[in-house]
């Protein structure tokens, strides 16, 4: 991997994670100010039960914001769960089966998905008769 594709990869993933604290701070100070009216439109201290209808964007908008934070830090491509992570699974799975791997697993970036097969070959792979399309 050159200096520049590190650089674009590392730039991506810290605006990943500005995304997700722009997005908590968006949340938790909404919040706070629907908490705010909800507590001076229901009677503030003199009223004996107020009726928390904050709770519902609260535990709604929270969800989303958790689930943000996951998607950042737990099943990015660099997160706990990552491509390392998949790497070692692989290279785990692959030695429990009895398949000796080489330690050096390329990465997605490494392959090349744009191989294909000519034509002719995959015609030769794939026996049939044209009446079986019918």
């Amino acid at each position: 991997m050159s200096n520049e594709e590190a650089y674009n990869k590392i730039q991506k993933r810290v605006k990943q994670k500005k995304g997700f604290y722009l997005h908590f701070g968006v949340y938790v100070i909404i919040i706070i100010f629907l908490a705010l009216i909800n507590w001076l439109t229901s009677g503030g201290v003199n009223y004996r039960h107020i009726d928390w209808w904050v709770a519902f964007p609260a535990v709604c908008w929270g969800t989303a914001v958790a689930i943000h934070g996951l998607a950042v830090f737990i099943f990015s491509a660099d997160g706990l769960l990552g491509e390392e992570w998949e790497n070692k699974k692989i290279a785990a799975e692959m030695e429990k089966r009895g398949y000796s791997i080489d330690q050096s697993i390329p990465s997605r970036e490494e392959l090349d998905i744009n191989q294909h097969l000519d034509l002719k070959e995959v015609q030769k792979q794939i026996n049939y008769d044209e009446q079986d399309l019918v």
